[in-house]
């Protein structure tokens, strides 16, 4: 898994939107993300987890995470990670999105997980599972391994044999080598097919024997179906000649009893013939000279009934006619009157317009009256705020002369501001200095009651730990030296001891086991050798005691001397910091040129912040009174405007509505209109409304008798016009009607058939025609056929002379041949199927002693096969090989990190112990190391175990990112794992560390800045834009 792009908003701390560019952390292979503590550096790796897994260590699902994840400025969590990931390498993205409850700031919606792989440039969605399959780790195991958060760094040196195990089955895919089920299922199934085999070969009799027997009976039983079947075949052709003849002689016979029935109906049929031929004559000849005939008869009929019908219409219609006449030039003379009526409405209606202008201009007056009233009104006012006004800006103008320039304002407000940073800095440093000097003397005094350096508390109070040191060292080489002494004294002391014991064992005359003498006169002996060699040996005794005391106080005194090396380090760099902030306040008071505040003077500063804050606010205040004493104004002439303009519209509809009374009272006043002026209006209106009414109603009914006498005329002319055309009709039709009867007796004469009803009585019976027309035909057809097939069955003899006696004694002994064949078919059929299932069984059990014999030897290797499997012992001895592997390739780097002083191992029980190389080799706990010591031994197993998951999980990518302050570490130990990490670029290897160590920071050049804003969140600076 190789990041590609992380955003990040309303995630923790991080307030705003922030976007992670991976790509120039990835191609420096080692990067960092630095930042003070508590700034967002692990809420990025959370992210990250988060996004992949759906978890992070730091909260769970019953801490109300989503709430407590979201930023509290924030009302939206959104984070989009972008990753390249599998073999071959395809990009795949995921992002989380969730949001707060409108109506409840406390309460949040699901977090929505949605995942996407990318194709042809375009994100697909995918399911969440598939990126479980990409990344192929368990969220556990993926932050034990490859993002290994904050505090979890030494979580794998921890875990129990069992625990560690189980993960390494997980990462490795260990459980391919769990084949205890498969084994024991494959034990069960071969066991069970055993015994179905042997029990099948248990009830299998079949022997050569049998079949042989069987195979003679066969044999006898085919001999005798041959013969049989030799006489059925000649017999059979008898029979199936005599048969064919048989059958000639019964269609013979039946065909004579046919053609006996046809000739009883040759009479019948004679004279259906003759009726048909009548039948097709006057068919043929009259049918269409008839129904033409028919045809025009019934136009003639139709024509002189059509006729009656509109005479009598006409009849109606005319008196009709005449009195609609009459009607129409009688409304005709009343309509003349109305446009004397319509004038007279015009005028009444003018009249009532010329009073309604009256009442508007009466009405209008008052309203001109009040605008004026209110105009002068607004001009007072108006007067008054333009003169407050003037006021307002006068004063503005004075305090605006007594306000310094703005930009002087906020260069000595960021003057002051960097002059406050840089004293408390300052103090701080001071602080930490004095602090460090404290832990110094707490040192030195914990020496001083160190029981382990009871010898040296004399010299500690004297001096300083590193002259201790140097002179515990002279002591230890001179203790060493005497020791060395002593001990080549002893060892003389033990060769006399030893010369002086075989002396002792010297008898005359037996060699010396030394010389081969056998002359021993005078014998060696050294009696105060023994009390010599006692008293050295003490003194040895207590040298190695004060040498050991010298080696654990020495021991001590180092550690006392790398705790004082670490004070004094940061001492000096209190002291470098001091100086250097020191530099940097004189820097800052030579770039103060402000006149009339004195540099530093901070209760000046503060009286110069608090006039300038009165002038500001005061200047605001002025301001805001001016802008609304400015928007008063405006909607006092506004107003001033609207009521001019709206007076001026009044004064224009009177003079306007003036001129068109004058105009009325011109045109229409005379003694009509001062007559009706005497009217109220509602009387003038009830007159226009009767005589609208009157006009109305005239024009209605002329309308009305208009339409209907349109109408009547209308319909007079279509019936008088048809009726004329009908007449036409009639006429024509009675003429073709004589010419038809004339052709029709002129073809009677020349026809058999006596008058034209004989002809229409014939051609009446067309369904008798066409029935005994088809029997006819039927019956004629049938009486050839017969005819002939009587005459050929006639010229065979053998036929018509069939003996049927002789006929059914052959079929009888056919059936009895038959019955006999079947017998021995079925018993040869019954033979052959015992001989072939005793066959097939001799077949089956030879295969099936086999098959029992083979599953018994599979039986008895798949049985050593289980119990190999059994317990998880394969997987537990392929999990102690890979730890093995994984311990070689952790030691590697331990070993170089602690100068080949410690070492990693396993034990009987699969867990890990420390050999120390400084104490003849010997084991002990994990937990014995010191907290830096466990850092450099977590280090290292985390870069194995990522190493050897890189090679076995192409998905994850050489990448490997470590959450951990590395705070433990001295700069020696620190110089070191920087070396590891740097070697690691060589390798290929992709790193991120996340730390807030400045002096590892310094080291690695690529890197992201996190800090807190105090306004706007976490904000992150790559360090390639940091400039």
């Amino acid at each position: 898994m190789i990041p590609v792009k992380l955003t990040l908003e309303g995630l923790f701390s991080y307030q705003q939107r922030q976007e992670i560019n991976f790509r120039p952390l990835v191609e420096a292979r080692l990067f960092g993300i630095f930042g003070p503590v508590g700034s967002g550096k692990s809420s990025i790796t959370e992210a990250i987890l988060y996004a992949l897994f759906g978890d992070i260590e730091r909260l769970n699902s019953r801490e109300a995470r989503n709430y407590n994840m979201m930023n509290l400025r924030s009302n939206r969590l959104w984070i989009d990670f972008i990753f390249n990931a599998g073999n071959p390498s395809q990009q795949y993205r995921i992002t989380v999105e969730g949001r707060r409850k409108p109506k409840n700031y406390h309460e949040t919606e699901s977090l929505d997980r949605k995942a996407y792989q990318k194709s042809n440039n375009t994100w697909l969605p995918i399911a969440l599972e598939k990126i479980d399959e990409v990344i192929g780790l368990s969220y556990d195991n993926f932050r034990r391994t490859i993002i290994i958060p904050q505090g979890k760094f030494q979580e794998f040196l921890q875990l129990g044999g069992a625990d560690r195990i189980r993960m390494l089955k997980e990462i490795f895919q260990l459980e391919q080598f769990d084949l205890y089920n498969k084994a024991k299922n494959l034990f069960e199934k071969n066991h069970e097919i055993l015994i179905q085999v042997n029990t099948r070969l248990e009830s299998l009799s079949a022997t050569p024997e049998a079949i042989t027997t069987l195979q003679d009976e066969l044999n006898t039983i085919t001999a005798a179906l041959l013969q049989e079947r030799q006489k059925y075949s000649e017999l059979q052709k008898r029979k199936d000649q005599q048969a064919l003849l048989y059958e000639k002689n019964q269609q013979w016979q039946g065909l004579k009893l046919q053609f006996e029935q046809l000739n009883k109906e040759a009479e019948v049929m004679e004279r259906n013939r003759n009726f048909i031929e009548k039948y097709q004559m006057a068919e043929s000849s009259f049918r269409s000279p008839l129904d033409l005939l028919d045809e025009i008869s019934n136009r003639v009929n139709s024509l002189e009934k059509r006729c009656k019908e509109l005479s009598h219409q006409i009849e109606i219609l005319q008196p009709q006619r005449n009195n609609i006449q009459n009607q129409l030039a009688l409304w005709k003379q009343k309509s003349e009157e109305l446009p004397f009526r319509e004038v007279f409405v015009e005028k009444i209606e003018e009249l009532l317009h010329y009073r309604k202008i009256q009442q508007q201009i009466i009405e209008i007056n008052p309203k001109i009256q009040a605008l004026i009233d209110q105009i002068k009104s607004h001009d007072e006012t108006l007067k008054s705020k333009k003169e407050e006004k003037s006021s307002i800006l006068k004063e503005y103008e004075e305090l605006e002369t007594q306000l310094p320039n703005p930009n002087e304002i906020k260069q000595i407000n960021q003057w002051f501001t960097e002059y406050d940073r840089l004293l408390e800095a300052k103090q701080q440093t001071e602080v930490r200095k004095q602090s460090a000097l404290n832990d110094m003397e707490i040192i030195k005094q914990d020496a001083l009651q160190n029981s382990h350096l009871i010898l040296c508390h004399e010299l500690l109070a004297q001096k300083s730990i590193p002259e201790v040191l140097e002179e515990i060292q002279r002591n230890y080489n001179l203790s060493k030296n005497q020791l060395d002494e002593i001990r080549n004294q002893i060892q003389s002391l033990k060769v006399t001891t030893k010369l002086a014991d075989f002396a002792k064992e010297l008898r005359e005359g037996m060699p010396c086991p030394l010389c081969g003498s056998t002359s021993h006169p005078h014998l060696f002996s050294a009696p105060e050798v023994e009390a010599k060699l006692k008293k050295l040996e003490s003194t040895e005794i207590q040298l190695k005691a004060q040498q050991q005391a010298i080696i654990d106080a020495m021991s001590e005194l180092k550690q006392y001397l790398g705790k004082l090396k670490a004070k004094s380090d940061e001492i000096e760099k209190a002291n470098r910091g001091l100086e250097k902030l020191t530099q940097q306040i004189d820097l800052h008071f030579n770039t103060y040129h402000f006149d009339g505040l004195e540099v530093g003077n901070k209760k000046a500063y503060q009286e110069f912040s608090e006039k300038i804050e009165f002038l500001q606010n005061r200047l605001r205040k002025l301001n805001l009174n001016r802008n609304t004493l400015e928007q008063e104004i405006h909607n006092l002439e506004e107003k001033h405007r609207k009521q001019s303009t709206e007076m001026n519209q009044l004064q224009q509809q009177i003079n306007f509505l003036s001129g068109q009374a004058e105009m009325l009272k011109n045109k229409y006043g005379g003694r009509e209109w001062e007559e009706n002026f005497i009217h109220s209006d509602d009387e003038l209106q009830n007159i226009i409304k009767t005589t609208l009414e009157e006009i109305k109603s005239v024009k209605k009914e002329l309308q009305q008798i208009e339409e209907q006498a349109e109408k009547i005329q209308h319909h007079w002319d279509q019936v008088n016009a048809e009726l004329k055309s009908k007449h036409i009709d009639l006429e024509e039709a009675k003429e073709k009607l004589n010419v038809q009867n004339r052709h029709i007796e002129k073809i009677l004469t020349q026809s058999p058939f006596t008058s034209l009803e004989q002809i229409r009585e014939i051609l009446s019976k067309q369904d008798y025609f066409e029935q005994i027309n088809f029997r006819f035909k039927e019956w004629e057809t049938e009486y050839k056929k017969i005819e002939s097939q009587l005459k050929d069955l006639e010229k065979d003899t053998y036929v018509v002379n069939f003996d049927i006696d002789n006929y059914e004694k052959i079929k009888e002994e056919v059936n009895n041949l038959s019955n006999i064949i079947e017998e021995l078919s079925r018993k040869e059929s019954v033979k052959q199927n015992q001989i072939n299932e005793m066959k097939e069984h001799l077949d089956e059990k030879n295969r099936l002693m086999s098959e029992s014999e083979r599953l018994t030897a599979r039986e008895s290797r798949l049985n050593d096969l289980k119990n190999l499997f059994k317990a998880n012992g394969f997987i537990n001895y392929v999990s102690t090989i890979y730890l093995k592997n994984l311990v070689r390739a952790a030691n590697r780097r331990f070993l170089e990190l602690t100068g080949h002083q410690l070492q990693l191992q396993l034990n009987d029980k699969n867990e890990f112990v420390v050999c120390d190389m400084m104490n003849d080799g010997h084991l002990r706990h994990i937990k014995s190391l010191s907290g830096g010591q466990t850092f450099l031994a977590a280090f290292s197993m985390a870069l194995a175990l990522a190493d050897i998951i890189n090679g076995n999980k192409p998905g994850i990518g050489n990448f490997f990112f470590i959450d951990e302050g590395f705070g433990s570490l001295d700069k020696n130990s620190l110089r070191m794992v920087f070396q590891a990490l740097s070697s690691l670029q060589k390798d290929n290897r992709i790193v991120g560390i996340i730390s807030h160590v400045e002096d590892l920071q310094q080291e690695i050049p690529v890197s992201l800045s996190v800090f807190l804003d105090p306004q706007n969140g976490s904000q992150i600076i790559p360090s390639w834009l940091s400039t």
